[in-house]
């Protein structure tokens, strides 16, 4: 009995004494896997995979123009001033205008009055060529009757009288016929003639007045005041350019992408661009156009404009400003995050060596989703905050 209880001892001491240096061993094994390492605290963090270029910023610029010729009077706006389309913006003297209004209103009054002083006499004409042929028309239609009655008595009339009679029936027949051959009095003719004397004028009244409110300079649409060229006291034309103005609703960058590059390309794509001249700043966008037009440089390479809508303004943006692109292709939020470089592959499985509160380093078998070439999202195997080592 106390052989075999010394045999269990024996066995025991021998068994324990195995387990001891099996994992002795395997820590040992790790440790000698990874003599030098680095620390890497898991993260949670947004995961974009983008295609990145560079572009430019566009800020659309307008030149604003009176649309008549004049003297500045007034300059109201200032650089940096953000204007709408209703602001007016400088004026021109218009006391020369002023009064050419005032001299062309007379001569369209006038005309007006020559027009109804003209059919007023046409009207009057009109009535005393009536009565005349009315009145003409008595007279022959009074002696005709007489001269039928004396027709009809000849017994009783004397043949002299009846005679006088039919000459005075003759005469006044004549006269009749005569004067209505002359026609009623025409007015067509004045009266068209009339009618192109009023909308000449007119014409011109209404035209100065369309340039009196040409004297006023105004926007088109809103944005910024950027330079101001003209000076009160300046004579200008509606060629000459008085102010500069920025559209700051209308922003875009352009870029160009290479033909083979567009598949990472697609419209309504939401785009990132950082300002090389602004640190720190990042503004979100939008695909607005691919242009279809190819461009060719002098190598043969082929490439297409890229239009990206931005979706807000900022008062340090300015045009021309250097950006760099990204495009993305795929975004996921807070998701766990390890460097490709942890990743380590063994017959098709993914595992991590993972130190634990104690320093204790061991394998851990993971799953990796998505990567951007640099860094992984881990969709089991890890948490946010352990530590990871990397063999250096």
């Amino acid at each position: 009995m106390k052989k075999y209880l010394i045999w269990i001892i024996i066995i025991a001491i021998i068994g324990g004494g195995s387990a001891a240096y099996y994992f002795y061993n395997t820590s040992n094994s790790i440790a000698e896997e990874l003599p030098m390492y680095d620390e890497y605290t898991v993260k949670q963090e947004d995961l974009k995979i983008d295609y990145v270029t560079d572009g430019s910023l566009e800020i659309p610029i307008f030149s604003l123009k009176f649309k008549t010729s004049g003297t500045i009077e007034t300059i109201s706006a200032s650089v940096g001033d953000y204007i709408t389309e209703e602001d007016i913006l400088a004026t021109l003297n218009k006391d020369d205008l002023e009064t050419s209004i005032r001299d062309t209103e007379i001569t369209l009054e006038n005309e007006q009055l020559k027009s109804e002083k003209n059919q007023d006499s046409y009207y009057d004409s009109l009535a005393n060529y009536n009565y005349t042929v009315e009145k003409l028309e008595t007279t022959y239609d009074n002696l005709k009757n007489d001269y039928d009655i004396m027709l009809a008595l000849k017994d009783v009339y004397p043949a002299s009288e009846i005679d006088s009679k039919a000459k005075a029936v003759e005469t006044a027949l004549n006269e009749y016929n005569n004067y209505k051959a002359t026609g009623a009095p025409e007015y067509s003719e004045t009266k068209a003639i009339d009618q192109l004397a009023i909308e000449k004028a007119q014409s011109n009244y209404d035209s100065l007045l369309g340039t009196l409110e040409n004297t006023e300079l105004k926007s088109f649409i809103e944005g910024e005041i950027i330079k101001i060229d003209g000076i009160i006291g300046q004579s200008v034309s509606q060629e000459s350019t008085v102010m500069k103005l920025q559209s700051n609703n209308d922003l875009y960058i352009t870029t160009k992408v290479q033909e083979l590059d567009l598949v990472n390309i697609f419209e309504d794509q939401l785009v990132y661009a950082e300002f090389d001249a602004i640190d720190g700043m990042t503004l979100s966008g939008k695909v607005a156009t691919i242009v279809k037009e190819p461009i060719i440089d002098n190598n043969g390479i082929v490439s297409y404009e890229v239009i990206i809508e931005l979706d807000e303004y900022n008062d340090r943006l300015m045009n021309g400003m250097s950006t760099t692109l990204a495009f993305i292709l795929l975004e996921k939020n807070d998701v766990i995050l390890i460097p490709n470089k942890a990743v380590q592959k063994l017959d098709s499985n993914q595992y991590v060596f993972v130190k634990d509160a104690e320093g204790v380093i061991t394998k851990r078998k993971i799953t990796c989703g998505v990567t951007d070439g640099i860094d992984c999202e881990v969709i089991e195997g890890l948490n946010a905050g352990e530590i990871i080592v990397i063999e250096r």
